[in-house]
């Protein structure tokens, strides 16, 4: 297995944070960043996945690479104050879960990409969404606050704007037929973007929304509907990876943003 070098300059860089920085950040993770931050795990298992098709597939490849690095890192970063927050035994456990899984993730991740490897990439991705997903749940259930839900679910948008592109990138790549490992993308794309409208309209009814909650949902809902990526039609001859990695893109930045508000309500 071939390790770039850039991966273990960003590997050195997170036991660097161990050191010197996540002692501190730790002690004052609050319950809301605690479920921001185990929220913004399940996008990263999804945009890692996206990162390595899009490289596999030559679309947009250095920005891939970048993506690819940086979320490897953060997610290294942010499951170690997750790991230092964990206030309950449940937690603790369910971290030990989803590091258990991360493992294997991250050195096929790293690796070269090649078709048969990005199917089971694409297989364990969901695999270690649950497994974050769990977390997510366990300390929204702690928290015990209306705003904690809220959190979660603007988290989850972020997630599901890096399935859908990670689906739609895996689709257009393709993989090769095997007896063993069966992924029916098209149907699991068609759930995400399901599962993303519906979500957007209950986020769109809080009373809790603030004005500028209220009108960043409202520009990440037109930019939904100005797009042609959520009729649900997967057919090669119609996709527009570049098109779609900037929708998803600017999805995802402005679903963090709304999501980082929401945090400040649970403060």
């Amino acid at each position: 297995m071939k390790i770039r070098p850039d991966n273990i300059k960003n590997l050195l860089m997170v036991i660097a944070l161990i050191v010197f920085v996540l002692p501190a950040n730790a002690r004052g993770l609050s319950n809301a960043s605690a479920i921001n931050k185990a929220g913004r795990q399940r996008m990263l298992s999804q945009r890692i996945v996206k990162a390595y098709v899009m490289i596999g597939a030559d679309i947009n490849v250095d920005e891939a690479h970048k993506e690819l690095d940086n979320s490897v890192a953060l997610f290294e970063e942010q499951y170690l104050e997750l790991e230092e927050y964990a206030p309950t035994p449940e937690i603790k456990q369910g971290l030990n879960e989803v590091f258990d899984l991360w493992k294997i993730f991250r050195m096929i991740a790293v690796d070269e990409p090649n078709k048969m490897d990005g199917l089971i990439l694409l297989v364990r991705s969901s695999d270690l969404l649950k497994a974050c997903d769990d977390v997510v749940a366990l300390i929204e259930v702690y928290a015990d606050t209306k705003t904690a839900k809220l959190v979660n679910i603007s988290g989850r948008q972020r997630m599901l704007s890096q399935r859908i592109a990670m689906l739609y990138f895996a689709n257009y790549w393709g993989f090769p037929d095997n007896d063993i490992i069966r992924v029916d993308i098209p149907a699991i794309y068609g759930s995400s973007v399901g599962l993303y409208e519906k979500s957007l309209r209950k986020l769109q009814k809080s009373p809790k929304n603030s004005v500028e909650i209220s009108d960043r949902l409202d520009k990440v809902a037109t930019i939904w509907e100005m797009s042609e990526f959520n009729d649900k039609d997967l057919a090669r001859e119609k996709l527009d990876p570049k098109a779609m990695y900037i929708l998803t893109l600017e999805i995802l930045e402005e679903m963090d943003q709304i999501t980082a508000l929401y945090e400040a309500l649970g403060d």
